[in-house]
């Protein structure tokens, strides 16, 4: 079954490498993003923005090509398993498209913060959009690890 070859075995285990890294950043992205709850007044502690840009960028730059390499190794080949898979690979590579999305609008939101006069006053809204797309990608990975299980 091509679904067993050597290099999809590779290509499997690879994709659930990532999983484990995204997982972790996406635990410390939601750290700083509790911290950012803490926020008074008009200065924006830089040691905190720094730790809240150096995960949203590690995974604007890693989720691209996870995705990429999912969706044409792991995905596509499921997706020949059973028409149930097939609809599941369809799906996840809908929410693949959706939390790109969530993730540049997260990026583009931290990036305008700090130009901001006051960021107490756009902390809010970064920490609701941070703490959605963390949720949201956290229950994505879980769903992935837990429906193709047999393959990663």
């Amino acid at each position: 079954m091509a679904s067993l070859s050597e290099p999809f075995r590779v290509e499997s285990k690879l994709v659930h490498e990532e999983h484990v890294a995204i997982l972790h950043y996406l635990a410390e992205l939601d750290r700083g993003l509790d911290r950012l709850g803490e926020i008074t007044g008009d200065t924006l502690d830089a040691k905190l923005y720094e730790e809240i840009h150096h995960y949203g960028r590690l995974l604007a730059t890693a989720m691209p090509e996870h995705f990429r390499r999912e969706e044409q190794t792991v995905l596509d080949t499921v997706s020949q398993v059973s028409p149930e898979l097939a609809e599941f690979a369809r799906e996840m590579k809908t929410q693949h498209d959706q939390l790109r999305a969530r993730l540049d609008l997260f990026c583009h939101t931290l990036e305008q913060m700090q130009l901001a006069e006051s960021p107490a006053e756009s902390a809010p809204e970064l920490q609701r959009l941070g703490k959605n797309f963390t949720r949201e990608l956290g229950r994505h990975v879980a769903l992935e690890e837990s429906e193709l299980s047999g393959f990663l």
